[in-house]
């Protein structure tokens, strides 16, 4: 036979569940926000790749190797 949980008890499990819940949406938009700024971090070097690729060709149009 099942025993029936009290409304204390049910009280405290939701609790426990918005915790958990709230602990995973932090976690995960940290994690987002760790791999934005990751990913911006990488579009920055690439533009600066970029500019040196631009750089080192006008060089050599221009003769100066």
């Amino acid at each position: 036979m099942k025993r029936e949980k009290t409304k204390e008890q049910l009280i405290m499990e939701l609790a426990r569940l918005r915790a958990r819940v709230y602990e995973l949406e932090t976690t995960e938009t940290k994690k987002v926000s760790n791999m934005t700024n990751l990913l911006s971090g990488y579009k920055i070097k690439i533009s600066q790749l970029k500019n040196k690729i631009i750089l080192l060709e006008k060089k050599e149009i221009n003769g100066f190797k």
